[in-house]
């Protein structure tokens, strides 16, 4: 029996297309080669985030591997609705739900309140979801933190320490980590801000550089003067200690890390000092 040779080529064109198509698919989901991959958000009320990223077959599986590749401090339990996020990095949920970590599926530009609890979620079905720290608006949806940042953006810190390790506690306590180098702190933290996608501005002071504002948040009145405050290790690298010097006098080589503290007057960090 003859064979139509462009029914042939026809055929072979239309496996290979859809071939193609589920290879796009399967490895530009999240950009990787893994569609169990999810990244996520974590934001504070008062609008200081950080991205990571895991993988597992649900997304609490995603987000206990994605916390551990990135060393956060997660407080979370078992509920009838599966795992229950009780605090992340030193900033918990109230005891009275007054405010609590809040789960938000993404879609289209848009999150959304989800239903759902972690657990029954499948990874392969979400890219990205967001942990936001809210204050409890029952019967309506809480309200979400004004700068929330374009999914596109997400940078995830997994435990890079070379340059200066930064860690910025916010003043409701939670805090993250980044990494960035330069000749000094000033401009390790302005390579560090721009290579994770946060919002910094600084200022040139009589006596140097110095922080202006990071994540639009800047020296400000409110029940106290909150304002960045430079934390370096102590001697036995073990505790931060109050600098006194500011960022643009503050040699890279001699300072490994450095803590960012928004606080009223001097403040004590409570985020530990890194240790890989």
């Amino acid at each position: 029996m003859a064979v139509d040779k462009k029914l042939v080529a026809i055929v072979a064109v239309i496996i290979i297309i859809v071939a193609a198509v589920g290879i796009y698919w399967y490895a530009t989901k999240n950009n990787e080669n893994d569609p169990n991959k999810v990244t996520f958000l974590i934001e504070d009320n008062d609008g200081i985030y950080f991205w990571i990223s895991g993988s597992g077959e649900m997304t609490d599986d995603a987000l206990e591997n994605a916390v551990d590749k990135s060393a956060v401090n997660l407080d979370s339990s078992e509920s009838s609705y599966g795992i229950s996020i009780n605090g992340i990095n030193g900033l918990e949920s109230e005891s009275d739900w007054s405010y609590y970590w809040a789960t938000y599926t993404y879609s289209d530009g848009v999150w959304t309140y989800a239903e759902d609890g972690l657990s029954l979620m499948k990874s392969s079905d979400h890219d990205y979801i967001a942990l936001f720290y809210v204050a409890n608006n029952y019967p309506s949806d809480p309200v979400l933190p004004d700068n929330i940042p374009n999914v596109q953006d997400a940078k995830v810190w997994t435990k890079n320490t070379s340059g200066v390790l930064f860690t910025i506690q916010s003043q409701s306590g939670m805090y993250l980590r980044v990494n960035g180098t330069g000749t000094t702190v000033y401009d390790a933290l302005s390579n560090a801000t721009s290579n994770y996608k946060i919002e910094f501005t600084g200022a040139d002071l009589s006596s140097g550089k110095a922080i202006k504002t990071i994540f639009d948040l800047g020296t400000v009145n409110n029940d106290g003067v909150y304002t960045w405050n430079t934390k370096v290790l102590s001697d036995d690298g073990t505790a931060w200690e109050t600098s006194e010097f500011i960022v643009g006098n503050l040699t890279s080589s001699e300072n490994a890390q450095i803590c960012l503290l928004y606080s009223t007057g001097v403040g004590t960090p409570t985020a530990p000092v890194y240790s890989a």
